[in-house]
């Protein structure tokens, strides 16, 4: 925590300072820790039944949506729980929901990988076949013919 209790704002110079410091590392530990107990539970059933609204709005509040929040937005522990939290929200009929925690994974990788790599396309895969399942376009739809033709 001593090197991030000495921290400065880009935008304004300010220090993080020590009790700032302290409540940050345990907010990210906190999320990590209920990461860690999501992943074990996902082992043995599906999102759905292994988190609940109540889990779901306390870990949003350790992230938060901007700079501000404790732990995010770019932090590697916000786009793992975004990644959880899509599937959730898609298997709960929250498409709009599932579709924002998309948004929010590509804009952290793209932020934090200045290059292209996998992790990238495969969420931006698994965002397409989430949008076209929305759409109501099934696995192994017929294509019309002369699409690919140039």
């Amino acid at each position: 925590g001593a090197a991030l209790s000495t921290a400065a704002c880009r935008g304004c110079g300010a220090k993080v300072g020590e009790g700032n410091a302290r409540r940050l590392l345990a907010a990210e530990t906190e999320l990590d820790e209920r990461l860690q107990r999501l992943d074990a539970e996902l082992e043995k059933r599906a999102i759905g039944k292994a988190l609940k609204e109540p889990d779901v709005q306390h870990m949003l509040r350790i992230v938060g949506d901007t700079a501000a929040g404790s732990v995010g937005p770019q932090h590697w522990l916000c786009d793992r729980l975004w990644s959880h939290l899509a599937d959730w929200y898609d298997q709960g009929g929250r498409p709009e929901d599932a579709c924002r925690m998309f948004r929010l994974r590509v804009a952290y990788q793209r932020a934090a990988y200045a290059s292209l790599h996998g992790e990238l396309a495969w969420t931006l895969e698994a965002q397409a076949d989430m949008l076209l399942r929305h759409a109501g376009v099934l696995p192994g739809s017929q294509r019309l013919a002369g699409l690919d033709d140039a």
